[in-house]
């Protein structure tokens, strides 16, 4: 008889390739560049030049640094590269969900809050389940996998599961791989770090860094091996227009406004947003308790600033995270019996229009001017509408205050029927 984990395991994986499937059948390709997009056009030359076995050369900066995906499509699907694509981010939509559900072990007890914890990370449109429906060629969905990996390794190593040195070891490998995937997955790296715990409230930063070069010292060298790793790829790979990160950042740092970076979260995360601000006591004890987690979540709120235009995808490499709070939370909800059907009933229906449950991912080239609640409603509109980088001011300001209003009628709601907010 299999174990209960097992079957949770393929439960699991069972989900996320539903939705895939889902998606596969409903869900158009991007019609810029022939079904690659723009990033993923670079990341199809690559591919091809890896298929033929040539020097990667490249005009274009930092996606030619980025060769795990396409080296895994050159090997496998030569013939057919878009499909390839697909079907290699499939397999880590399903280990992203897969890594997600082991990091729930300890932290979540019920077992219908994991599955809901499952069903809104594969769900929201722009996490990889769904999106490589719309956007195949992309590497986000393997830097997403890497990471809730080692997050997994990284809790087992605080919590001394197994071999100290052979889950250092692990960890080492997929940032090695995660690297070469993305090189944002250094702030997996430098959340190995945070990982004991040694962080703390009234203590100067400076003294729990030495606190951790004292007792930790051995977690800087993942650190040192994701910056070998992007230093080995900008070293092997020339380019004729290198990428600057420093311009990069001051360039965002001028150009995103508050206005711009509130439509975004709320796009992205719905109601995560007054949910983790009405349990904010609780969700500092998990932050304090998980410290890795916070500083992967820091990091990627930080690149969804500073790193580049698409702020919706970066925020939403920190959803993994934000679902397992969000869990946490509700699984002590139902712990204390109190109207949890009715929080549950309320929190379902705000996330399900920030998921877009229902809707599809508009084309680039589609037109229209949908009605506008709380998202989009509509599968074909002006793409520009869900990136904030490009949305006119009044439909951004329109959809913040629209959640700025759910948000305090959830908060008022959720004071109304009493749910404790205080941690255990």
């Amino acid at each position: 008889m299999l174990s209960r984990n097992v079957w949770g395991i393929l439960l699991v994986i069972a989900a996320t390739l539903a939705v895939i499937l889902v998606g596969k059948f409903s869900q158009s390709p991007i019609s810029e560049s022939g079904g690659f997009g723009w990033d993923g056009s670079v990341y199809h030359e690559m591919a091809v030049d890896l298929a033929e076995q040539k020097p990667l050369v490249g005009p274009i900066a930092p996606f030619i640094y980025r060769v795990g995906v396409p080296w895994l499509v050159a090997e496998f699907f030569p013939q057919n590269m878009l499909d390839g694509f697909f079907c290699i981010n499939a397999v880590f939509a399903c280990a992203a969900s897969l890594f997600l559900f082991l990091l729930m072990d300890g932290v979540i007890v019920s077992g219908r809050i994991k599955a809901l914890v499952i069903l809104l990370f594969v769900t929201h449109w722009q996490n990889p389940a769904r999106y490589i429906a719309h956007y195949p060629a992309y590497v986000d969905p393997a830097m997403i996998a890497f990471a809730l990996a080692g997050l997994c390794v990284l809790r087992a190593i605080r919590n001394n599961s197994v071999s100290r040195l052979l889950l250092l070891v692990l960890f080492c490998v997929i940032t090695v791989l995660g690297t070469l995937c993305r090189e944002t997955f250094f702030i997996v790296a430098v959340a190995a770090l945070f990982s004991g715990n040694h962080f703390s409230a009234g203590t100067p930063l400076f003294l729990s860094f030495r606190s951790v070069l004292k007792n930790d010292a051995i977690l800087c060298l993942p650190v040192l091996l994701s910056m070998a790793t992007i230093a080995a790829t900008h070293y092997a790979i020339p380019v004729s227009d290198p990428h600057n990160y420093y311009d990069t950042t001051l360039v965002w740092l001028y150009k995103k406004g508050l206005g711009q970076i509130l439509y975004s979260a709320f796009m992205s995360f719905g109601l995560f947003i007054p949910w983790i601000i009405y349990f904010r006591r609780v969700s500092l004890r998990f932050f304090a308790r998980n410290q890795e987690v916070a500083c992967f979540l820091f990091g990627c709120c930080a690149i969804a600033y500073l790193g580049g235009s698409d702020t919706n995808r970066f925020f939403s490499w920190a959803s993994p995270v934000l679902c397992l709070l969000c869990g946490a939370i509700l699984d002590r909800i139902e712990k204390q019996g109190v109207a949890f059907w009715s929080v549950f009933s309320l929190f379902m229906v705000g996330q399900a229009l920030a998921n877009r449950l229902f809707l599809l991912v508009p084309d680039s080239t589609d037109k229209g001017s949908p009605v506008m609640l709380l998202t989009p409603l509509a599968n074909h509109f002006d793409y520009s509408l869900v990136l904030p980088e490009y949305a006119s001011v009044p439909v951004a300001s329109t959809i913040v205050l629209q959640w700025i209003v759910v948000s305090a009628i959830f908060y008022v709601l959720l004071d109304f029927i009493k749910i404790h907010s205080e941690p255990d």
